[in-house]
């Protein structure tokens, strides 16, 4: 495989899952996303997981970043079933206002971060896969929604102090993934023609093992933990603010499920029960009916 398509693959793995490269390994019962398939479908879900405690209960709503339009006007749905939804985006107070205000943030300027770049990967990759943005198509306005996340500058100035750098951390753990499984000459041809149902059937076994082969490490990290701790951290003073609310939803990138697991259960929560969401149902004859085509 070429370089190009080796860089391609480990920043598109990352990418659409915001995965940690040094996250302890998930336990098979933690993994946060999986593939099943059909006669005539083959799909990618993502696991959300609930818990309880002192007859409180919160659901962990694992997401990935690119996807089908349907999978979040389905979350969009269930999050109108929340007291209080807490959500990820390092962002400066000035952004998330406008975010809640407008229900998203594209056509504004955003945080000038690490974080400001993605939102143009993230383009080209709907553009190249025929799915739709997270970012645009949930509605941040919902009053329900509470940011839980760092600022740009907590946050630069955790990632300086630990000597962590956001893309070397990702590209570190996408070099441990079996990129020689992707066929070089179907990706080539998938992205320079658009035949997006052929670019995901190539992509999506490895995706969906990404949460293991990337969460590899034993070193804590500032893009997983401490983010994670942050939003930990808003929840517990919002339900101190909000004795009554009962029902409450941490809504982040599904590679953030294992470790806010892990923290969760050793604050007393109890895993009650899990579900899965479709995020890309892929059209088995269509995706055939490309590869064929000459």
């Amino acid at each position: 495989m070429s370089d190009q398509l080796k860089a391609f693959g480990k920043c598109l793995i990352w990418g659409i899952f915001a995965l940690s490269a040094t996250a302890k390994a998930p336990k098979p019962s933690l993994i946060a996303s999986k593939v099943t398939e059909t006669a005539t479908t083959k799909t990618l879900e993502t696991a959300n997981w609930s818990y309880a405690k002192e007859g409180k209960t919160l659901d962990l709503v694992g997401v990935i970043h690119i996807a089908d339009a349907e999978y979040y006007q389905t979350l969009n749905r269930r999050f109108t079933e929340y007291d209080a939804v807490f959500f990820e985006l390092v962002a400066d107070p000035y952004t998330v206002k406008i975010l809640q205000e407008k229900g998203n943030l594209h056509g504004e300027a955003s945080s000038e971060n690490e974080y400001s770049g993605l939102n143009k990967m993230y383009s080209l990759y709907q553009t190249l896969m025929d799915l739709s943005l997270q970012s645009k198509e949930i509605d941040y306005s919902a009053k329900n929604f509470v940011h839980a996340d760092m600022g740009p500058a907590e946050f630069s100035s955790l990632q300086e102090e630990h000597g962590e750098n956001l893309l070397e951390v990702a590209l570190s753990g996408a070099a441990g993934l079996d990129l020689s499984k992707i066929d070089q000459g179907i990706m080539m041809r998938a992205m320079m023609t658009g035949e997006s149902s052929l670019l995901k059937l190539e992509l999506v076994d490895l995706l969906a093992g990404a949460a293991s082969a990337l969460n590899a490490g034993e070193k804590e990290t500032i893009t997983i933990h401490a983010r994670n701790q942050k939003c930990l951290d808003v929840m517990k003073e919002y339900l101190a603010r909000n004795p009554s609310a009962q029902k409450t939803a941490i809504f982040y990138g599904a590679g953030h499920l294992p470790a806010f697991h892990e923290s969760l259960v050793k604050e007393g929560w109890i895993r009650t029960s899990s579900d899965w969401l479709s995020a890309w149902k892929i059209d088995l004859p269509e995706a055939v009916k490309e590869s064929q085509e000459q």
